[in-house]
């Protein structure tokens, strides 16, 4: 195991230690929870959530080439299951057809700009690295 160390500011030391004395009285938590549980849970959630199967390719500056050789794609069926919209919503709302949203959906299709425009304030304005992604080969 690796250890790392980060410098933080004394307001969000101050901040974490609140948070983690208010997590320790509603779980009734003797234990207590430290400012460091916080850093770990949020880096892990952060990696986790981000980066699920990301794997480094030999060049990182090849992964956000615009020439690059990986399939461009997308994660707008997963996001718009989050904020809980069916397909027929969107499309009545956005009068994109159904079809159209399908391909979309299942990455057989990227939405064109114009698509991508009307679909985004729906998806509540992600980051666009939440959107969409490179296919790396396995």
């Amino acid at each position: 195991m690796k250890q790392i160390t980060i410098e933080i500011s004394d307001e969000t030391y101050n901040r974490m230690l609140k948070l983690a004395s208010i997590v320790d009285f509603l779980t009734k938590d003797d234990d207590g929870l430290s400012p460091e549980d916080i850093v770990y849970a949020a880096l892990s959630f952060y990696l986790e959530r981000f980066y699920p199967n990301f794997i480094l390719p030999h060049n990182p500056d090849q992964l956000f080439s615009l020439s690059l050789d990986y399939p461009l794609k997308n994660r707008i069926k997963s996001i718009f299951e989050d904020v809980d919209l069916s397909l027929s919503t969107i499309s009545k709302q956005t009068q994109i057809p159904k079809t159209t949203l399908s391909n979309i959906f299942n990455n057989n299709n990227q939405p064109t700009m114009d698509i991508f425009l009307k679909l985004y304030p729906l998806m509540g304005y992600p980051k666009l690295h939440e959107a969409f992604y490179r296919e790396l080969p396995e």
